[in-house]
């Protein structure tokens, strides 16, 4: 695996542990609202074989839910309390959409299909 994306996947796997954690966060200080999706880790060995594209083909429509999610509480479709934890999980979001981006444009130039 190149080492630009060997680094990304490492970046997205420590972002998707704090993102857990997080959501874990949210979902205590606001038990009545939907929880947020899940976020798995992505595994180094799975990129190489040939089911790439669909692990992370699933990874991003994960973010991508995650972000929808994010959005639906900031409109008010889901209500969460606007504290401490609402700011962790806006951050730890942010920082998966920049690395989904960067791995994104990486397969990009790498040739690869985009999810």
């Amino acid at each position: 695996m190149p080492t630009h994306l060997l680094l990304l996947v490492r970046r997205f796997n420590e972002a998707a542990g704090l993102y857990s954690l997080a959501r874990l966060e949210l979902a205590m200080r606001n038990p009545q609202a939907p929880l947020a999706p899940l976020l798995p880790r992505l595994g180094t060995r799975g990129l190489n074989a040939a089911s790439r594209p669909l692990a992370w083909t699933d990874a991003g429509k994960r973010v991508l839910a995650i972000h929808r999610y994010r959005r639906n509480a900031q409109t008010g479709r889901v209500q969460i309390a606007r504290d401490a934890a609402w700011l962790s999980f806006q951050r730890t979001v942010d920082s998966l959409m920049q690395i989904t981006r960067s791995i994104e444009t990486l397969r990009r130039r790498r040739g690869e299909k985009s999810r």
